[in-house]
């Protein structure tokens, strides 16, 4: 299913600066190891219907986290969001792949 996203000006301008290429931006209320990062890098870069790269990883629980990938910082720029989760011991996409496209207006 593919959303359309709409940003005003204001809240884009900071968006883009806070997007920079790089490792992702990893958070939430509970810090996942490396270990975890990694099996989760490795699970989403197997997935060739998912954009790359991985923006951001925001964990909610030892077990559950939130995945941006793709870029999202320009207008016409398209991202994917999805909820990974570990089941026995590995990683797993837990949640239908979501796509967006940012789109700018202004009143």
């Amino acid at each position: 299913m593919e959303h359309t996203h709409q940003l005003m000006a204001i809240g884009w301008i900071g968006l883009s600066f806070g997007s920079c290429t790089g490792p992702p931006v990893t958070g939430g209320n509970y810090r996942l190891p490396e270990k975890d990062l990694r099996e989760i890098r490795a699970v989403v870069s197997a997935r060739p219907d998912i954009r790359q790269p991985i923006l951001e990883i925001v964990a909610d629980r030892p077990d559950h986290a939130r995945v941006e990938t793709g870029r999202n910082y320009r207008r016409g720029d398209t991202y994917n969001e999805f909820y990974v989760a570990k089941h026995w011991g590995h990683w797993q996409i837990a949640s239908p792949i979501e796509q967006a496209t940012i789109v700018i207006t202004v009143d």
